[in-house]
């Protein structure tokens, strides 16, 4: 029997309106008469000797959870032969359900940010040791609050998960269209329940219709397609959808964090920016990758022709004071009539083997005190990559080779 507006609970809570209710129970606003302030009790009417141990245990669990996106538990009684409460704090603002019902289908952008804020919830009641499984996630078990927060609240059916222990009571507290398969008749419930049942508030909250129910999918009647029943839906966002709704646990996604990752980073998202700009900075060079160890960080691909012009310049120039030097050195010493020509037969490394008549220790006569300042000898690069091409020969009496 539902409580009455103004009726007291454990000489403490005066009920001040109804805020939703079930087969197995209902949530009350209240009004915490020590404290002075507003609370959420939560009702169960299963009254069991196992079914009080097991919310009991609950409630003492609850009580010592501390999350940004989840009401404090702050107090738990039993009264015999009427029911088990739950007291939380009452979070203002509206729930999804209601923004649903007001507005219609929702904008996706709205809607997976407080998505995300959910799933810090869940992964946080997951990582409790046991885990707590929320089991009844659904559009009016999320309150949005004044400030743009989602609040994941009603703990009343919330179950620790024990692999050992098969769904009892719990699966009588199914929701049609957010419950998963597993968690009707005697199936086990896991993590993974509540990634099903995020997978169908999302589904409501972006279509504006409940996804068909989990058992008469497995039946073979198809689930419509979110992006048929509403087109503005990323393709992206669907595939996200459909996964966490997979039928069998194994293939939906294995945690909330992984729901939350491809909430964040959309399934086929391109290649990230800084990625893209440091393919599209390689240009057409020919030159394969390795040999161009250049990164936008110290060497600009812009800069490139003007450092291979300076080298290939200063090759040159270098070759040209060579053949005017040994000129000027000539025409002061005259032809050597006894000198026999000379070949340049060249060594595997490409350099000849003997030089004629000009001397490796170049004069400092003739040679300008200071260098072009546009070639500085410093500027050249300690080591040329082998695949550049640099000029092999130049016009003259001599023959400059260079690697």
């Amino acid at each position: 029997m539902p409580l009455q507006i103004g009726q007291s609970l454990n000489n403490r809570y005066r009920i001040v309106n109804l805020l939703g209710q079930g087969g197995f129970g209902a949530v009350y606003r209240a009004w915490d008469v020590n404290l002075q302030r507003p609370c959420a009790l939560k009702e169960n009417l299963e009254t069991s000797p196992e079914a009080q141990h097991q919310f009991q245990r609950e409630a003492f669990l609850l009580s010592k959870l501390s999350h940004p996106n989840l009401p404090r538990v702050t107090d738990y009684f039993f009264i015999p032969g009427q029911g088990q409460y739950l007291v939380m704090d009452f979070v203002e603002g509206e729930d999804l359900q209601e923004k649903l019902d007001r507005q219609g289908p929702l904008l996706e952008a709205q809607v997976l940010p407080w998505i995300s804020q959910v799933c810090q919830a869940l992964s946080y009641l997951h990582s409790q040791s046991p885990p707590v499984v929320h089991r009844d996630l659904k559009p009016s078990n999320i309150r949005i609050t004044p400030d743009d927060k989602a609040m994941v609240v009603d703990f009343g059916i919330a179950k620790i998960y024990d692999p050992s222990l098969k769904t009892t009571i719990g699966a009588r507290a199914v929701t049609p269209g957010y419950s998963p398969p597993e968690q009707y008749g005697q199936g086990t419930t896991d993590t993974r329940s509540d990634v099903y049942a995020l997978g169908a508030t999302l589904y409501t909250l972006l279509t504006g219709q409940k996804p068909l129910e989990s058992v008469f999918r497995i039946a073979s009647q198809p689930l419509t397609s979110p992006r048929q029943l509403n087109p503005a839906i990323a393709p992206s966002t669907e595939s996200i959808i459909l996964k966490a709704m997979e039928l069998g646990p194994e293939t939906r996604f294995q945690a909330i964090s992984d729901l939350q990752n491809a909430i964040t980073r959309p399934v086929g998202i391109p290649l990230s920016t800084e990625k893209v700009s440091q393919v599209s900075m390689l240009g057409t060079s020919t030159s394969p990758p390795v040999s161009l160890p250049i990164t936008p960080a110290t060497a600009p691909q812009s800069r490139s022709p003007w450092i291979w012009l300076g080298i290939g310049g200063a090759l040159v120039a270098g070759c040209l004071l060579l053949v005017v030097t040994g000129a000027y050195f000539r025409s002061q010493s005259g032809p050597d009539p006894t000198a026999r020509p000379t070949r340049t037969a060249k060594t595997q490394s490409g350099l000849p083997t003997s030089m004629p008549v000009i001397d490796t220790a170049l004069p400092t006569t003739g040679i300008p005190d200071n260098p072009p300042a546009t070639l500085p000898v410093s500027a050249l690069p300690a080591t040329v990559p082998a695949t550049a091409p640099l000029p092999t020969n130049v016009p003259g009496t001599w023959r400059c080779s260079a690697r």
